[in-house]
């Protein structure tokens, strides 16, 4: 229904507007498509050099994979 596009999409609003943040970064798992999904939609970009394991003694665990988005790419969609 789009509704978590419209919420993400309000919250980076704020960020960069309210609060000029210089970037955003979010992170899920590697397996949650839908999430990285929406963070490509929002206009986010992998950031690989930023992934981390979810315990760096169990690499079998969750993957945690970042995506970021500067301010004037975001500017520059809107």
């Amino acid at each position: 229904m789009g509704y978590a596009y419209e919420a993400m999409r309000a919250v980076m609003e704020w960020g960069f507007t309210v609060h000029a943040a210089p970037h955003l970064v979010a992170i899920t798992v590697d397996g949650n498509v839908g999430s990285w999904r929406l963070m490509r939609k929002l206009g986010m970009a992998r950031r690989a050099d930023l992934d981390f394991p979810e315990d760096p003694r169990r690499r079998d665990l969750n993957h945690n994979i970042v995506y970021g988005i500067t301010r004037t790419p975001w500017i520059d969609r809107s």
